[in-house]
């Protein structure tokens, strides 16, 4: 292998020189303890292990490819327009293909080709096969042809939850991003949850970001990414099986669309109706860029609900104080503090009476300043 892809021959005895020569030790109490020889190459864990792995991959990789150039196999409806037979994400392997005999049983020959190649054999209690779309019968020939079983719905890889709708029609699009690590998972979920405003510090809040909004600005990652077409499969499989030929910034909705696509689809709506066109969106989204990366929170301040600027804000979050001290201020000043006047307007009925003097109501401005000022008093005294 290492000399199929042409590494030096001097390069090649260091590493089989690992391989091959490998000797391992005890450690019992903080001391080694005798030698012995390794049978089996290099461990799992060893610093040497991943780079070779990624290697022998690639040349599963180039037989799979190569069933296909020979026409042996027939691609799966959704993957056949950027080749995709495949997909490795370190020791787990995803194979996707028609739902015909003969393409089953090239797939399975050609992975016993490469097992007695490599000595890399698939572990049986750990396979299965999974069909969406087919009939009973080929099923059942399916099953005979390759000694598998059927996996049952719905099933997770990579912590992606997959049912027998999104593995016959829009499953790509999550799994390719969870695979390359281009996309966070959770903004696959739809955008339909409505959080409170939640305000810088000068705006009289605690620069908490609310969910809503910051979740839009990660989803313009994804718009961004489309817009420069990186590389990347996520990217390939969208504009060969979702945007195709048409406008970027006027794509419909359709109910074939995953979550993860309608969510884009709904904030590139939202960009063209904030900016008034696609042209203005673009330039909306680069004038977050820094460094050449799209800066989140510099977007987060054109999706997130505005506040009026409060002139104590200053004071409140004040580096001299604590931060405890700072949010006992702002809740102060937001009239939030949770006395008994307050409590009542929620319905917890309670006597409202100043536990410092009896004769006073415990309304907010009451404990907030009137007995903060008889405290300071009493204290100076």
């Amino acid at each position: 292998m290492l000399q199929h892809f042409y590494f030096p021959e001097k390069f090649r005895k260091w590493i089989m020189g690992c391989i091959t020569s490998t000797w391992f030790s005890l450690k019992v109490n903080g001391d080694h303890i005798g030698f012995f020889k390794g049978a089996s190459g290099l461990k799992q864990g060893d610093p040497l292990s991943p780079f070779l792995f990624v290697m022998s991959m690639e040349i599963l990789s180039r037989i799979l490819r190569g069933i296909h150039k020979l026409h042996q196999v027939s691609y799966h409806p959704k993957c056949g327009r950027i080749g995709l037979n495949h997909m490795i994400f370190a020791d787990d392997l995803m194979l996707f293909v028609r739902g015909d005999v003969p393409s089953v049983r090239a797939i399975t020959s050609s992975l016993d080709f490469f097992a007695k190649m490599s000595g890399l054999v698939g572990n049986p209690d750990k396979t299965n096969i999974y069909m969406g779309g087919i009939r009973e019968n080929i099923k059942r020939e399916i099953l005979n042809a390759t000694g598998s079983t059927e996996g049952d719905f719905p099933f997770r890889y990579l912590g992606v939850p997959l049912n027998e709708g999104r593995l016959n029609k829009t499953m790509f699009v999550d799994l390719l991003s969870k695979v390359q690590g281009a996309l966070n998972h959770w903004t696959t979920y739809k955008l339909s949850y409505t959080g409170k405003i939640s305000l810088i510090n000068s705006e009289g809040g605690f620069n908490i970001k609310e969910i809503l909004s910051w979740k839009k600005c990660v989803i313009c990652k994804w718009i961004w990414g489309l817009i420069n077409q990186s590389d990347g499969f996520w990217v390939t499989w969208n504009y060969s099986y979702n945007i195709k030929q048409g406008d970027f910034w006027t794509l419909q909705k359709k109910s074939t669309h995953s979550e993860s696509w309608r969510s884009i689809l709904q904030v590139i709506d939202e960009l063209v109706a904030m900016a008034g066109s696609g042209d203005n969106a673009k330039g909306l989204l680069q004038s977050c860029v820094r460094k050449g990366k799209l800066r989140l929170h510099l977007l987060y301040d054109h999706f997130r609900q505005r506040g009026n600027t409060m002139s104590w804000t200053k004071a409140a979050w004040n580096r001299a104080l604590l931060p405890k001290h700072s949010f006992f201020l702002v809740m102060v000043m937001q009239r939030k503090l949770a006395t008994i006047d307050q409590l009542n307007i929620r319905g917890l009925y309670m006597v409202n009476r100043c536990t410092l003097r009896k004769m006073d109501n415990e309304c907010h401005k009451h404990f907030s300043f009137n007995a903060a000022i008889l405290l300071w008093y009493g204290g100076r005294f």
